[in-house]
């Protein structure tokens, strides 16, 4: 997976500069409602950047899919690769995470295919740690409906599954004799190692309305059930929730395409 997402950033500074002009840039933030941590029963909000540029046909940077290229994308099928940002998760977050190692913010690799039909498509999307913080490996896979009814509007809907790797969810929901000792896990005083697996199920929805050419508004919502090991994990089942929900709103301001040429 490195020596791909080498081959990935070595492409970007090879795109003819003819074709480096960001046709979409738009940049923006947005307040969120989410879990403290994945797991979590306690909930924080957050100030999230909104990112979304595209570069001629081949180039992009955005919040979902990080830094990258594609491969091939025309109306049905998109392929591309890239390399995206996973935040941390630190035991100041938490009284709960009393005694459990920091796990740093990272870089991951990612790949991914989405296959449209119409209103429909299908999304799957690998994202590999790159910064040997939890050194494991994400496979998401989706399935979305998307309506808009005029060129302001746009809403999306989808419903989505994760496969986690053991090494992932051993960093992520594994827990120690040690920690499992403390007063907190009164109830299961074991330790936990979490095999890898199916993590969670999720639906998500997405809308945003442009109110000016420049300005929109943006608002997202989700529930996110954790399942099989990761909802047995006594951070889960003894001290959180596998019930995760998150809510927010934003704004993002769209730059015209001839200030931005490259």
């Amino acid at each position: 997976m490195k020596q791909i997402v080498l081959a990935l950033l070595m492409a970007t500074f090879l795109i003819s500069p003819d074709s480096l002009r960001a046709d979409n840039f738009s940049l923006g933030g947005m307040a969120i409602s989410r879990p403290l941590y994945e797991g979590s029963d306690e909930s924080e909000i957050d100030l999230l950047p909104i990112i979304d540029i595209s570069i001629g046909k081949w180039g992009f940077l955005n919040v979902d899919r990080g830094l990258g290229v594609y491969f091939l994308k025309d109306r049905e099928l998109e392929l591309g690769g890239g390399i995206g940002y996973y935040e941390s998760r630190k035991e100041e977050d938490s009284a709960k995470l009393n005694g459990f190692d920091d796990i740093d913010g990272g870089f991951d690799g990612r790949m991914f295919a989405k296959y449209n039909m119409g209103r429909y498509s299908l999304s799957f999307q690998i994202r590999s740690d790159l910064s040997d913080n939890h050194k494991g490996t994400l496979f998401d896979i989706g399935a979305a409906y998307s309506i808009k009814p005029n060129r302001r509007i746009n809403w999306t809907l989808k419903a989505a599954t994760t496969f986690a790797d053991k090494n992932y969810m051993q960093t992520y929901f594994g827990v120690s004799q040690a920690q499992a000792n403390q007063a907190i896990f009164s109830s299961t005083s074991v330790a936990f190692v979490p095999r890898g697996g199916w993590k969670d199920i999720s639906v998500s929805s997405k809308f945003s309305i442009e109110f000016t050419r420049r300005w929109n508004a943006k608002w997202v919502m989700g529930y996110k059930r954790l399942t099989r090991d990761a909802a047995y994990s006594p951070l889960v089942r003894g001290v959180g929730s596998d019930n995760q929900f998150y809510f927010g709103m934003g704004l993002a301001y769209k730059f015209s395409d001839r200030v931005f040429r490259f």
